[in-house]
């Protein structure tokens, strides 16, 4: 779910980041924050590039391979802090 709030929200790398500490913050997985932070590259005005120069079925299939590719590296990410028991917990309010 979070690439495709990454999609409708693009506001660049370094605004991604206040953005997915706010998504953390409301209880979203670890897994869906790290994919939400590689999502811009995934992000409508980048397709819409893609496509200007490359045409609409390369940059479909890129922007599919990119969003599997960031949800498999979310999960992964997850699955390795879990593992070390490393995941950060979150302020108990």
């Amino acid at each position: 779910m979070a690439p495709i709030i990454a999609f409708f929200t693009f506001i660049g790398s370094m605004g991604n980041v206040p953005l997915a500490a706010l998504l953390w913050s409301k209880n979203a997985s670890f897994a869906c924050v790290m994919s939400f932070l590689g999502a811009d590259l995934v992000a409508a005005t980048v397709i819409y590039l893609q496509a200007k120069y490359y045409g609409w079925k390369y940059a479909a299939y890129l922007s599919g391979l990119l969003y599997v590719c960031m949800v498999a590296a979310g999960i992964t990410v997850h699955g390795i802090f879990a593992l070390f028991n490393a995941i950060p917990l979150k302020e108990l309010h």
